[in-house]
């Protein structure tokens, strides 16, 4: 093909999933109770639409990356209660030019995140997954229990969650500093829907903001530790 029919078929299908997004948040919007969704998060290829069919339906579905919202209100499988309660878990596309727009549109409909991490890849994608993590975390409609999920621990080259807590700590400490140095015309982030993040004087860890933030390990494809998560969800 073309390099030029390439860029133009890209351009096509990233104005189509933009479109098909903004259609799906007014439907959504319309029918939504404030703080009544649990988000599923992450940047692409983390593996939050196959940890949705896992919470949803209970076993491993091939996916292709989400360009959509998927979304459900579902007893979480495995609850064994004569009348389960249901939950509403929307899982937000990773793509770079979606993931941001549909997190703000849905910020004030959730009651809690599920910050899902790839495990087995984190270096390669440690600077993008903590730029979105610090907006996640950051963003004032967010102020709501966070569960970093690091998934993928069926693979051998995945890090447990000590090891990517202390590399996300480090990554998210210098990203702090490059925007509260940064003005606040230069850095879109610095704007009304952020707030501050821990304590600045102090090197970032995750214990500067209290109990809002945990960790977990599990694997989506094998569901090997997702009662843990069903567990807190319906804590929330």
């Amino acid at each position: 093909m073309d390099v030029s029919l390439e860029l133009i078929v890209a351009l096509a299908l990233t104005v189509l999933a933009i479109a098909a997004a903004a259609v799906y948040l007014r439907v959504f919007r319309r029918g939504s109770l404030r703080r009544s969704a649990v988000l599923l998060v992450g940047i692409a290829n983390s593996g939050k639409t196959v940890l949705f069919q896992q919470l949803s339906r209970g076993q491993f579905i091939s996916t292709f990356t989400s360009v959509v919202p998927n979304s459900g209100t579902f007893a979480l499988h495995g609850d064994k209660s004569a009348t389960p309660a249901l939950y509403k878990v929307v899982d937000i596309p990773g793509h770079d030019r979606i993931r941001h727009r549909v997190l703000d549109e849905l910020a004030t409909d959730a009651k809690g995140v599920v910050f899902v991490v790839d495990s087995a890849n984190l270096m390669s994608e440690l600077r993008t997954m903590s730029q979105f993590l610090y907006d996640v975390l950051s963003h004032r409609s967010l102020a709501v229990p966070v569960r970093i999920l690091c998934n993928k621990q069926d693979l051998l080259t995945a890090m447990d969650s000590d090891n990517v807590k202390s590399q996300l700590e480090t990554e998210l400490n210098i990203i702090r500093k490059t925007r509260i140095a940064a003005p606040t015309s230069l850095d879109e982030t610095n704007d009304t829907t952020t707030r501050e993040l821990g304590n600045p004087d102090e090197p970032f860890n995750f214990e500067q903001l209290g109990s809002q933030v945990t960790f977990m390990e599990a694997s989506g494809k094998d569901g090997s530790h997702l009662d843990a998560l069903r567990d807190w969800i319906a804590q929330l």
